[in-house]
């Protein structure tokens, strides 16, 4: 017996995930044995470090997940342990749970001896319940390696890789589906430069169990590939030729059968059909047909067959002389490939000299339209018939998985349906990992069945008709179709006239749709993919072959209008974009760009026109190489401003687009990168994927977007720094990314050639990681000798990354680089002190380890601030400390601080305060207060005193936090009062009235001070927004107090009152006292609404109706109606007070409907009605708004007692659908939009709004539905008892249908553009 890869749909059966109380994860593989459970793993997994064994039963968890479920099991017992050290074995025994799935348990076996090929590794990543699966190969005794997996770089340790996979179990399996375990993962390599390799026990290390012996299997096995469900066919010889042609021919390859095949095989075989034709494209497979359904009989007498090879007088009299010599016998005669000028004779032929054998025609000619006369059966088998089985034959043969899915989904679409497309494209894959249209080229020819006397005229029409992906039609009257057809550089039928060339592709169309040519809405496309790339790279070879040729073409389609040019040269576009690996549209890209160094193809003209720039881009992925040197060659001698002004819009799109793709290309990635490098310096965009942050990724040590190793990088950026001062910024940067370590992302797209995916380079090793990094080390230590102004840049790099470095352990890169930044700034460099002590302190990072205790030494400052730092970054790292211990340590921490600033007279230290002043981070509150609590009044205010000096030095709007809780602890103390008014008369008034707000008393006295201030003009701005703003109630006596004083003091200033209230939301409870419900109620009904208050609509209204619920108060209600609607018939502003109306009638219906329906009625209230419609009825939707939640007869009512506005004005408002149980909406309009038509459909404004109403909504994805949907709904109105309602549903349905017409197009359109 032969073995095979294990597949993962029974490796997913059998594997487990193990959980253990001392924190480990591991996998295992369930095995039944007699009906009992067993799992076999590492010992490791369940060890008891406190003691010499294994881990309780109870503290051990399995975990299987079959069907999409997940099924925890106990374990029963711990039936056989062997320490790690001494083979790493254990064997748990579980207990099975009802209705569990145990299939495939028993189709395991302990493999004990030796296959030297690749196997597969199983088992589940710690955190994680997919299962992985890993490709891997045996390397010594008891050493495996990973074939398949890329370097993870997140962390340097290689065992983060593969945590929870030990115990996973290595497999093989036979042709019958049973798996057998050759080994099990122990733990990862060692470090030694490399983490795929794993220490992996042999199988029979659970054999000592004695459990087992029914699984062990000492056979010796070969492996050979798997060949999924297309079987091979041995070459052999099987029915007698007719004319010697060779009938193996029809079986050296595979058979993909479905049930059609096996349906048209039975109708070969059924004896009751005399004669029979069986035709089908070339490529379908019609002769392997005819030898599977003839090969069990190939040794019955009377068997014939032959390939017609155009001698049809020696077919003929074979013919007859076989028939003549078996007069009394039955028997078969096959014909393949026979002309259908044959077909009558060869069938007259059998008649006269012997009707009892029957006859077999397999016929090449699939749209011959004489098949249609045909007497006899004739099968036809279509692509459309064999697409669905044969994309499964190709996951299978490729053994589709994430890594492999989208180059598989591309196989499938060039197969299109074509069996022997799929074999050759499978087998291409196999042999280079990569299948595109050249692949099957040569079955290209067979595919087009040309007129005779046509086909020269025939062939330069197919070649126009593959030039667009989709191709401009709509029934031959598109623009595009005119234009592509008559214009002689695209279609050269010199002194043809054009609706002849338009007759030849309408016939065209019409014959080979939809086999070759699918039409769908305006659109066409030619099909399969393959055939139509031969025809363009033909049409490039004979038709388009010169630059001169190209550029006039161009010219050409740039006169067309804008509709016609973008339908055009976006299909065109994408077509050559899809040609990356054709021979010939390489070549013609090369001569089209270098047949001229002088007069380049893409000269400035070309690359600054969208149509330019579009081709640039598509001609980037067929010949990358070309086209960088074109673009480096027509710009690289540009300057920056040039570059800014003229490379903008949708121009600089599709050249980063194109560049991303040259600097992902091996061949081109040198004069892309420093084209790249050049648009950045130009950078004028200001998105995530600008030319600067795809030129930054190209320096990741993963998923950097190139295939170019990190060798030439390293040669890359020392030539950035060679490029000047202008590119200083975007080197640093570009540095900053090569030493980044974790975090990588990107976007995929510039790695697709055509169909071929390259692969972003993935270093082999950690060495030639270690070794990147340390030529950038070099390269910036060389930087730092010659150019002294990087020094600061570089300086705020290590700030910002010195703890990531930190974390890979690789001290030899960056602790050089701080010790060179360090000595450049004489030490003297604080904010680098602090973020290395912060690194140590609080993220627990080992000073000793990285040996740079005597570096931070020499940079520590002898500040006050530095001191203060330090102890709130000591803080910050003992964040797992209770509250208890918090305030202990804060204490101690800071206490002596606060006793050093007074003792010391630091606060009188203009620096040290300055430092204090400026940092913008969180200085703990226990200094301050301490400080404040220690300092004297005459110490306090010589503090005041300096920090006013310091704002001297400040902007005007400078604001501290620092200031800002110093003063609040301070404001009981003598000092703070003459300060702020030292502020104030200094000119500082915003700070001034924000720590007055921040130091508020009881009884607001600074409120009233400030007020009186600015009565009396010694105070000059608008205080009230600034104090509101810093001010915080605390209280609700103070939240009283603080709302009586600015209703009482700016009675006419309600909006200011309404923002403060919104900022204390909080405060705003059931509970509230009846006074403060009060004033915040007379305010919302002074609320004024203008362009200066829109931004507070939305929270006002929520404040709003969230009162009128809280606290019912019908005259409140009363009064907010009138007010609404004075607002709403005046302003539009209903998008931010929704909620208000609704409210109003829900709970206050009997008091506001009287007033609401008069408004809602209304002629001169119209704007009213317009914008509370959408609240209240369907709005942006389909559903029942809030308006008919009320008593539906009263609305009907309204309707007849007012027939010439309410029923007009409701049907822009009724729901518009029924709806079943499940609150999905049918097809079928709702009963209100029926009641208005059966009372009112003859008025045209009911009819014009309920269509209003319909299209008044918003959606994503297809709208089809939503159009099919109405016109099965208007359908139902064809018979209505109203002549009006019948025409206006007839015209809807009209206008329905060419909606969903547009929408089809522009779906076909997206589908066949980009497979959407």
């Amino acid at each position: 017996m032969n073995l095979t890869k294990a597949n993962i749909k029974d490796l997913r059966k059998v594997t487990v995930k193990i959980e253990s109380s001392n924190n480990s994860e591991g996998s295992g593989t369930i095995v039944s044995v007699e009906g009992t459970l067993y799992v076999l793993t590492a010992a490791h997994i369940i060890k008891d470090e406190t003691k010499d064994g294994p881990l309780d039963k109870g503290d051990i968890v399995v975990t299987l997940m079959r069907n999409s479920q997940k099924y925890t099991l106990a374990v029963d017992e711990v039936v056989y342990y062997k320490k790690p050290e001494e083979g790493d074995a254990t064997v748990l025994r579980v207990k099975k749970l009802d209705g569990m799935p145990t299939s495939g348990f028993d189709r395991v076996r302990l493999l004990t001896t030796d296959i030297p090929d690749q196997a597969v590794l199983c088992g589940f990543h710690k955190g994680d319940t997919s299962l992985k699966i890993y490709n891997v190969v045996k390397r010594g005794e008891k050493n495996w390696a990973s074939t398949d997996i890329q370097l993870q770089l997140q962390n340097l340790s290689p065992k983060i890789n593969f945590e929870g996979t030990s115990g996973g179990g290595i497999f093989y399996q036979d042709t019958d589906n049973v798996l057998y375990m050759t080994a099990y993962m122990s733990e990862v390599g060692r470090f030694d430069g490399n983490n795929n390799e794993f220490v992996c026990m042999p199988s029979s290390n659970f054999v000592p169990s004695g459990l087992l012996y029914s699984m062990v299997d000492n056979s010796n096995y070969t492996f050979i590939a798997d060949t999924g469900l297309a079987r091979d066919i041995d070459s052999r010889q099987l029915l007698k030729q007719l004319n010697g042609s060779g009938y193996e021919l029809n079986h050296t390859d595979c058979f993909i059968e479905n049930e059609k095949t096996k349906e048209i095989i039975n109708q070969l075989r059924d004896d009751d059909t005399p004669t029979l034709l069986l035709t089908a494209l070339s490529g379908m497979g019609k002769s392997k047909l005819i030898y599977e359904a003839f090969k069990e009989t190939e040794r019955e007498p009377n068997r014939y067959y032959a390939k017609y090879n155009g001698n049809r007088e020696k077919l003929l009299g074979e013919l007859k002389q076989i028939l003549n010599e078996s007069h009394e016998s039955d028997g078969i005669i096959i014909v393949d490939d026979c002309p259908m000028e044959l077909v009558t004779e060869i069938i007259s032929i059998r008649d006269q000299y012997n009707n009892q054998f029957r006859l077999i025609i397999a016929h090449h000619d699939y749209f011959n339209e004489e098949l249609e006369r045909m007497s006899f059966p004739v099968i036809r088998l279509k692509p459309q018939e064999m697409e669905e089985r044969i994309g499964r034959y190709i996951s299978e043969e490729l053994k589709e998985n994430e890594k492999n899915r989208s180059d598989i989904q591309e196989i499938k679409r060039l197969a299109s349906g074509y069996p022997q497309m799929a074999i050759e494209l499978v087998k291409a894959y196999k042999e280079n990992n990569i299948a595109g249209p050249d692949a099957v080229t040569h079955l290209m020819p067979k595919l087009l069945d040309m007129r005779p006397n046509k086909e020269e005229e025939e062939k330069k029409i197919w070649q126009t008709l593959s030039l667009c992906l989709p191709f401009p039609y709509k029934d031959a009257a598109h623009e595009g179709f005119a234009f592509l057809l008559s214009n002689n550089h695209v279609t050269p039928l010199n002194g043809m006239e054009y609706e002849e060339r338009r007759s030849i592709a309408a016939g065209l169309v019409r014959k080979y749709s939809p086999t070759f040519i699918d039409v769908q809405g305006m659109w066409l496309y030619v099909r399969p993919f393959p055939l139509a790339v031969w025809l363009t790279s033909e049409w490039f070879k004979n038709v388009c072959n010169t630059q001169i040729h190209f550029k006039e073409l161009i010219d050409k389609i740039k006169t067309l209008p804008l509709s016609v040019q973008n339908a055009i040269s976006e299909g065109f576009c994408k077509h050559i974009q899809q040609m990356s690996g054709n021979k010939e549209a390489f070549k013609i890209v090369e001569n089209l760009v270098n047949a001229d160094i002088n007069h380049p193809f893409f000269d400035e003209e070309n690359l600054c026109s969208g149509l330019g720039s579009e081709l640039f881009l598509a001609m980037s992925t067929v010949n990358p190489a070309a086209i960088a040197v074109n673009l480096k060659s027509v710009l690289g001698h540009k300057d920056v401003a040039w570059l800014v002004e003229r490379i903008d819009s949708d121009v600089r799109r599709n050249m980063v687009w194109a560049l991303e793709r040259l600097c992902f290309a091996h061949e081109s990635y040198h004069d892309g990168v420093f084209m790249m490098a050049r648009l950045a310096v130009a950078e004028n965009e200001k998105i995530g994927n600008n030319a600067t942050a795809q030129l930054v990724q190209l320096f990741h040590i993963c998923l950097a977007g190139t295939e170019v190793n990190l060798k030439e990088r390293l040669v890359t950026l020392k030539g950035l720094i060679d490029e000047g001062e202008a590119y200083i910024p975007l080197t640093i940067r570009c540095f900053e990314a090569a030493l980044r370590n974790g975090g990588f992302v990107r976007v995929g797209g510039a790695e697709k050639f055509g169909f071929e995916n390259k692969k972003d380079y993935t270093p082999n090793t950690w060495e030639e990681i270690f070794e990147y990094w340390y030529g950038c080390r070099d390269l910036l230590l060389e930087w730092m000798d010659k150019n002294p102004k990087i020094i600061d840049l570089l300086v705020a790099m290590a700030e910002r990354n010195v703890y990531s470095w930190a974390r890979t352990g690789r001290k030899e890169v960056f602790v050089p680089l701080l010790e060179k930044l360090a000595e450049r700034k004489n030490y003297n460099w604080d904010t680098g002190y602090e973020a290395l002590y912060q690194m140590v302190h609080t993220f627990g990072v080992d000073v000793k380890t990285l040996g740079i205790a005597e570096l931070m030494k020499k940079m520590r400052s002898q500040s006050f601030k530095t001191q203060l730092n330090e102890a709130r970054y000591t803080q910050y790292g003992q964040y797992q400390l209770g509250d208890k211990e918090q305030i202990e340590l804060s204490e101690k921490l800071y206490a002596p601080l606060a006793a050093e600033f007074i003792d010391k007279e630091i606060y009188a230290n203009t620096e040290e305060v300055k430092a204090l002043l400026k940092d913008n981070e969180y200085i703990p509150i226990e200094f301050i207060k301490r400080l404040v609590t220690t300092a004297s009044d005459e110490q306090l205010g010589m503090l005041f005193n300096a920090v006013f000096n310091v704002l001297a030095t400040m902007p005007k709007d400078f604001y501290s936090p620092f200031l800002g809780n110093l003063s609040s602890c301070a404001k009981d103390r003598k000092p703070l009062l003459p300060f702020l008014e030292r502020l104030r008369d200094n000119g500082r008034e915003g700070l001034y009235v924000s720590l007055m707000a921040g130091t508020e008393d009881d009884e607001i006295s600074h409120f009233h001070q400030l007020f009186s201030e600015q009565e009396s003009k010694v105070l000059t701005m608008d205080y009230l927004p600034a104090y509101l703003q810093y001010f915080r109630s605390n209280s609700p006596e103070r939240y009283l107090l603080i709302l009586k004083v600015l209703r009482d003091c700016f009675p006419d200033r309600p909006n200011d009152l309404i923002a403060y209230v919104n900022t204390e939301r909080i405060m705003m409870r059931k509970d509230d006292q009846p006074e403060t419900i009060d004033i915040v109620k007379e305010a919302m009904l002074k609320f004024q609404i203008n362009d200066d208050t829109e931004h507070l609509l939305y929270d006002y209204s929520r404040l709003l109706v969230e009162t009128l619920q809280l606290w019912h108060d019908a005259e409140f209600a009363k009064q907010v109606n009138r007010k609404f609607i004075n607002i709403y018939n005046t302003k539009m502003v209903h998008l931010n007070t929704k909620g208000v109306f609704t409210e109003l009638l829900q709970d206050y219906f009997d008091d506001v409907w009287p007033e609401f329906v008069k408004a809602f009625l209304g002629t001169d209230t119209f704007l009213f009605y317009f914008q509370v419609k959408d609240e209240l009825g369907s709005g942006f939707g389909f559903g029942k708004g809030p308006l008919f939640d009320i008593d539906k007869e009263l609305i009907k009512q309204l309707c007849v007692e007012n027939p010439e506005s309410a029923p007009a004005r409701i049907a822009s408002m009724v729901p518009c659908f029924e709806k079943k149980d499940d609150g999905n909406e049918t097809e079928q309009f709702n009963k209100w939009i029926i009641w208005l038509l059966d009372n009112f459909g003859e008025r045209k404004d009911v009819r014009d709004n309920i269509s209003s109403n319909l299209g008044s909504f918003s959606w994503s994805g297809d709208i089809s539905p939503y159009y099919e949907r109405n016109i099965k709904c208007f359908e139902q109105l064809l018979n209505h008892q109203k002549q009006e309602v019948r025409e206006w549903a007839q015209r809807c349905i009209n206008d329905e249908k060419k909606l969903l017409d547009i929408e089809k197009n522009r779906e076909f359109f997206m589908n066949i553009r980009y497979g959407m």
